[in-house]
């Protein structure tokens, strides 16, 4: 959990202090504006895109549940096998 946590703050940290900085200075250009929003709103999908890999590779519970959806069953076969009708 600590490794989803510091991944939360990490990624979400930048937009929640853009958008005060936003809110505080309304002197700011709109060129800065919309480079610092497109990093934000990556940094938020970025964080949402990670999190299934870090459940996968860390999570017991996962990692078995996943293991028994990759496993490949033997087929069923259709028909009859002695040939007869």
């Amino acid at each position: 959990m600590i490794i989803v946590s510091v991944t939360f703050i990490v990624c979400w940290l930048p937009g929640n202090i853009y958008f005060l900085a936003v809110d505080i200075s309304s002197e700011m250009q709109a060129d800065s504006l919309f480079v610092g929003y497109s990093f934000t709103v990556f940094m938020m999908y970025l964080n949402v895109s990670v999190n299934p890999f870090i459940y996968a590779l860390k999570h017991d519970g996962v990692k078995q549940r996943l293991a028994r959806l990759i496993i490949c069953h033997k087929g069923v076969t259709v028909g009859n096998d002695s040939g007869t009708a």
